[in-house]
C-alpha cells in the first residue's frame, strides 16, 4: 500500500491529520520494502 504502510495505519493517521499533513508525511517517509532490498544487496 502507500509507502509500504498497511491500510489500517493510513486510516489511523487520516483520522487525526489534515490532508496536507498526510502528503508531507508520505513525502518524507521511506519505503521500507525498497530500503530492505537495497540493504540485502549491499550485504553481499
Amino acid at each position: 500500500r502507500l509507502q509500504g504502510f498497511p491500510d489500517w495505519a493510513f486510516d489511523r493517521a487520516q483520522a487525526v491529520n489534515s490532508n496536507s499533513q498526510l502528503y508531507k508525511q508520505a513525502g518524507n517517509s521511506v519505503t521500507v520494502n525498497v530500503i530492505e532490498a537495497i540493504a540485502r544487496r549491499l550485504e553481499r
